[in-house]
C-alpha cells in the first residue's frame, strides 16, 4: 500500500509496529485519558461537575411533612421538644 501511495517506509518497520497511523495513536491517546479519568473517578481523586438545572416538583402534602420534621428536628436540637424513648428490656443470654 506504501508502494501504491508513494510512501517511503521500509517493509519491515511496519511489520515490526514501528510505524503507526494518526488515527491510531489518536485513538490510543484518547483511550488512555478515559481509562484515567474513570479511573480518577472511582478513587475519588476526581469529581464528576454537575450543574443542577430543575427539581422534581412536590405536591403540597410533601412539602407539608418535610416542614413538620424540619420544625420538629429544629425543636429537638433547640431543646424544647424532648424525644421520647422507650427501653426494651433485654432477653437472657441463652447461649453458652
Amino acid at each position: 500500500m506504501a508502494k501504491a501511495l508513494d510512501y517511503d517506509f521500509e517493509e519491515l518497520l511496519i511489520r515490526k509496529g514501528s510505524y503507526i497511523p494518526q488515527a491510531h495513536g489518536e485513538l490510543e491517546s484518547d483511550q488512555l485519558l478515559l481509562r484515567k479519568g474513570l479511573l480518577g473517578l472511582l478513587e475519588g481523586s476526581l469529581h464528576l461537575k454537575m450543574d443542577v438545572v430543575s427539581l422534581p416538583q412536590q405536591d403540597d402534602e410533601e412539602l407539608k411533612a418535610q416542614q413538620k420534621l424540619r420544625d420538629l428536628s429544629i425543636e429537638y436540637f433547640e431543646g424544647k421538644k424532648p424525644v421520647p424513648v422507650t427501653i426494651v428490656e433485654k432477653e437472657p443470654n441463652t447461649r453458652r
